[in-house]
């Protein structure tokens, strides 16, 4: 099974998907280090092939890269909107998108 990863941080997804089963085909996040974690992490994740790391905005991606075939679309929108470690500013922080009112 195949599974591509939207807002991926640095792996956590990718990690339970591949424990599971799944071999990870793309990876999107826009984090710099977490792309760097991804990367470095490739030879478990994304079968040593850091290419399927997308370092960008996946709001910008262009979707003609993703796969036609794949099996699961696993997602990890930001949460520090909502974490108690942060400002707490839930759906009215700018990161959120799309905004759900």
């Amino acid at each position: 099974m195949k599974s591509v990863e939207l807002f991926a941080g640095g792996g956590g997804l990718a990690l339970g998907a591949h424990q599971s089963g799944f071999e990870s085909i793309l990876a999107i996040e826009w984090e710099k280090n977490s792309c760097s974690t991804l990367r470095l992490n490739a030879s478990t994740l994304f079968n040593d092939d850091p290419s399927r790391v997308h370092e960008g905005d996946v709001r910008k991606f262009d979707s003609k890269w993703i796969p036609n075939t794949f099996d699961a679309l696993l997602g990890g929108p930001p949460c520090q909107p909502f974490s108690i470690a942060g400002h707490k500013r839930g759906f009215d922080d700018s990161r959120i998108f799309p905004r759900v009112y």
